[in-house]
């Protein structure tokens, strides 16, 4: 799936006078695990709120959200591997 690049900052990338596009299967996992429920206006539903889940110490509830979150975007999850420092690995993508 294209997408529209975002930067560290989450500001449009420009090249040239066009949007710089990307696959967007990682940025989109990023945004969804960074954002909590309420930031994505057409998705109030739409989050995770990685944040609060680490300093909740709830990081054994972040992999069933962050599963139902990106399934509920539309992609196939395979896998996701949470240690309990927080460190995240996704293994998902829209078909």
């Amino acid at each position: 799936m294209k997408d529209i690049l975002l930067d560290q900052d989450f500001t449009l990338l420009i090249e040239g006078i066009d949007f710089k596009l990307c696959d967007g299967n990682h940025q989109n996992q990023g945004l969804i695990l960074l954002a909590n429920k309420g930031e994505f206006r057409q998705f109030p539903f739409m989050g995770v709120g990685l944040l609060q889940y680490l300093h909740d110490e709830r990081v054994g509830e972040l992999k069933g959200d962050l599963t139902e979150q990106l399934q509920l975007d539309g992609m196939t999850v395979r896998k996701i591997k949470v240690s309990r420092q927080g460190q995240v690995e996704i293994d998902a993508s829209y078909e």
